[in-house]
């Protein structure tokens, strides 16, 4: 029944302190919420909050693949370094992975395309 277009956060913006703080305080101000720091720090875990309701596929991942694991041992946003995936020798290296990459690509385009605008100076 909500006729917002969804927030939908690249993660490049999430990749330092300083873009992870302006998405937040974006997010609050359009959600008419309170900005607080303590906003931007919460308590690290070892798997997931049990207080979670995650899909099936979350709790896979992270046993297998340990996707979710550096993030929930973490407690804060940290700087990280962006990375550029080279195309080309992803094709060469793991043809599997460039052709979900691919297959996937117009299904990103289109979400992020009805994505909600974070207003960031």
């Amino acid at each position: 029944m909500c006729t917002k277009a969804p927030v939908i956060i690249d993660g490049a913006l999430l990749s330092t302190k300083e873009g992870a703080a302006k998405a937040v305080k974006a997010i609050c101000q359009e959600a008419g919420l309170g900005f607080s720091d303590s906003m931007l720090t919460w308590e690290s875990c070892d798997g997931f909050d049990p207080n979670w309701v995650l899909p099936e596929i979350a709790t896979t991942a992270n046993t297998i693949y340990g996707s979710f694991k550096r993030a929930n041992s973490s407690s804060n946003f940290e700087d990280s370094k962006e990375r550029k995936v080279d195309l080309e020798a992803l094709a060469e290296e793991n043809a599997g992975m460039y052709e979900d990459f691919r297959a996937c690509k117009p299904y990103y385009d289109k979400i992020m395309s009805k994505s909600f605008l974070l207003k960031i100076d």
